[in-house]
Protein backbone atom coordinates (compact mmCIF):
# COMPACT_ATOMS: atom_id res chain seq x y z
CA UNK A 1 0.00 0.00 0.00
CA UNK A 2 1.36 3.45 -0.81
CA UNK A 3 2.69 5.75 1.88
CA UNK A 4 1.78 9.42 1.64
CA UNK A 5 3.81 12.40 2.80
CA UNK A 6 2.67 16.01 2.72
CA UNK A 7 5.43 18.18 1.25
CA UNK A 8 3.73 21.53 1.75
CA UNK A 9 1.10 23.73 0.17
CA UNK A 10 0.91 24.98 -3.39
CA UNK A 11 0.11 28.62 -4.24
CA UNK A 12 -3.55 27.70 -4.81
CA UNK A 13 -3.84 26.23 -1.28
CA UNK A 14 -3.84 22.58 -2.34
CA UNK A 15 -1.35 20.18 -0.79
CA UNK A 16 1.80 18.85 -2.43
CA UNK A 17 1.84 15.14 -1.69
CA UNK A 18 4.49 12.49 -2.31
CA UNK A 19 3.54 8.81 -2.56
CA UNK A 20 5.69 5.70 -2.47
CA UNK A 21 5.16 2.01 -1.91
CA UNK A 22 6.87 0.18 0.90
CA UNK A 23 9.83 -1.95 -0.17
CA UNK A 24 8.13 -5.14 1.08
CA UNK A 25 5.06 -4.34 -1.03
CA UNK A 26 7.21 -3.72 -4.10
CA UNK A 27 9.11 -7.00 -3.56
CA UNK A 28 5.86 -8.95 -3.15
CA UNK A 29 4.30 -7.39 -6.27
CA UNK A 30 7.46 -8.16 -8.26
CA UNK A 31 7.35 -11.76 -7.06
CA UNK A 32 3.67 -12.11 -7.98
CA UNK A 33 4.27 -10.52 -11.41
CA UNK A 34 7.11 -12.94 -12.08
CA UNK A 35 4.98 -15.93 -11.17
CA UNK A 36 2.03 -14.57 -13.17
CA UNK A 37 4.22 -14.38 -16.28
CA UNK A 38 4.23 -18.19 -16.39
CA UNK A 39 0.49 -18.08 -17.05
CA UNK A 40 0.46 -15.00 -19.26
CA UNK A 41 -2.06 -15.17 -22.09
CA UNK A 42 -1.00 -14.25 -25.64
CA UNK A 43 -2.96 -11.02 -25.28
CA UNK A 44 -4.24 -9.33 -22.12
CA UNK A 45 -7.99 -8.85 -21.83
CA UNK A 46 -9.13 -5.99 -24.05
CA UNK A 47 -9.37 -2.58 -22.45
CA UNK A 48 -12.94 -2.08 -21.27
CA UNK A 49 -13.63 -5.80 -20.70
CA UNK A 50 -15.27 -5.97 -17.26
CA UNK A 51 -13.47 -8.61 -15.18
CA UNK A 52 -14.22 -10.47 -11.96
CA UNK A 53 -11.38 -11.45 -9.63
CA UNK A 54 -11.20 -14.18 -7.03
CA UNK A 55 -8.18 -14.64 -4.78
CA UNK A 56 -7.21 -16.82 -1.84
CA UNK A 57 -4.10 -15.83 0.08
CA UNK A 58 -2.59 -18.85 1.86
CA UNK A 59 -0.16 -17.70 4.54
CA UNK A 60 2.49 -19.77 6.35
CA UNK A 61 1.41 -21.38 9.61
CA UNK A 62 3.06 -19.64 12.58
CA UNK A 63 4.97 -21.67 15.15
CA UNK A 64 2.45 -21.02 17.95
CA UNK A 65 -0.25 -22.68 15.82
CA UNK A 66 1.83 -25.62 14.62
CA UNK A 67 2.78 -26.37 18.25
CA UNK A 68 -0.87 -26.98 19.13
CA UNK A 69 -2.57 -29.98 17.55
CA UNK A 70 -6.02 -28.43 18.01
CA UNK A 71 -5.04 -25.04 16.52
CA UNK A 72 -3.18 -26.71 13.65
CA UNK A 73 -6.28 -28.77 12.84
CA UNK A 74 -8.40 -25.62 12.91
CA UNK A 75 -5.95 -23.76 10.67
CA UNK A 76 -5.76 -26.56 8.11
CA UNK A 77 -9.55 -26.90 8.02
CA UNK A 78 -9.76 -23.12 7.41
CA UNK A 79 -11.60 -22.49 10.69
CA UNK A 80 -8.69 -20.50 12.11
CA UNK A 81 -7.59 -17.69 9.81
CA UNK A 82 -4.82 -15.07 9.99
CA UNK A 83 -6.45 -11.98 11.51
CA UNK A 84 -3.15 -10.09 11.33
CA UNK A 85 -1.45 -7.71 8.91
CA UNK A 86 -1.32 -7.34 6.00
CA UNK A 87 -4.95 -6.32 5.57
CA UNK A 88 -6.93 -8.19 2.93
CA UNK A 89 -7.64 -4.96 1.03
CA UNK A 90 -3.89 -4.31 0.77
CA UNK A 91 -3.21 -7.85 -0.47
CA UNK A 92 -5.94 -7.55 -3.12
CA UNK A 93 -4.74 -4.10 -4.24
CA UNK A 94 -1.15 -5.35 -4.56
CA UNK A 95 -2.30 -8.44 -6.47
CA UNK A 96 -4.31 -6.27 -8.87
CA UNK A 97 -1.28 -4.00 -9.41
CA UNK A 98 1.06 -6.97 -9.91
CA UNK A 99 -1.15 -8.52 -12.63
CA UNK A 100 -1.61 -5.22 -14.50
CA UNK A 101 -0.10 -5.36 -17.96
CA UNK A 102 0.00 -9.17 -17.83
CA UNK A 103 -3.66 -10.18 -17.73
CA UNK A 104 -5.33 -6.81 -18.29
CA UNK A 105 -4.31 -3.34 -19.41
CA UNK A 106 -5.50 -1.55 -16.28
CA UNK A 107 -6.84 -2.84 -12.97
CA UNK A 108 -9.85 -0.53 -13.38
CA UNK A 109 -11.21 -3.39 -15.55
CA UNK A 110 -11.88 -5.35 -12.34
CA UNK A 111 -15.51 -4.58 -11.54
CA UNK A 112 -16.22 -7.16 -8.86
CA UNK A 113 -15.00 -10.07 -6.78
CA UNK A 114 -15.99 -13.73 -6.81
CA UNK A 115 -15.37 -16.73 -4.56
CA UNK A 116 -12.75 -19.34 -5.41
CA UNK A 117 -13.68 -22.98 -4.81
CA UNK A 118 -16.56 -21.83 -2.62
CA UNK A 119 -14.34 -19.68 -0.40
CA UNK A 120 -14.63 -15.90 -0.19
CA UNK A 121 -11.63 -13.77 -1.02
CA UNK A 122 -9.57 -13.99 2.12
CA UNK A 123 -6.49 -14.96 4.08
CA UNK A 124 -6.06 -18.57 5.13
CA UNK A 125 -3.29 -20.73 6.61
CA UNK A 126 -1.56 -23.50 4.70
CA UNK A 127 1.53 -25.66 4.90
CA UNK A 128 2.04 -24.51 1.29
CA UNK A 129 1.88 -20.69 1.22
CA UNK A 130 0.54 -19.43 -2.10
CA UNK A 131 -1.98 -17.21 -3.82
CA UNK A 132 -4.77 -18.79 -5.87
CA UNK A 133 -6.30 -16.45 -8.44
CA UNK A 134 -9.32 -16.65 -10.72
CA UNK A 135 -9.90 -13.94 -13.33
CA UNK A 136 -12.91 -14.16 -15.65
CA UNK A 137 -14.81 -11.79 -17.92
CA UNK A 138 -18.00 -10.71 -16.15
CA UNK A 139 -20.26 -11.79 -19.03
CA UNK A 140 -18.74 -15.31 -19.05
CA UNK A 141 -19.30 -15.68 -15.31
CA UNK A 142 -22.96 -14.72 -15.58
CA UNK A 143 -23.48 -16.75 -18.75
CA UNK A 144 -23.90 -13.81 -21.10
Amino acid sequence: MPRFRVLGKKDDGSLKVSTRKQKTTEKWETSISGQAMQFRPDEPFQKGTPLLLGALFFRPIPQYISNSKKKLEQALSLQLVPAVKPDIKNLVASLEDAMEGIFYINDSSIVGYIPVDGLPIGKYYSKTPRVEVVLVPRNAYFGG
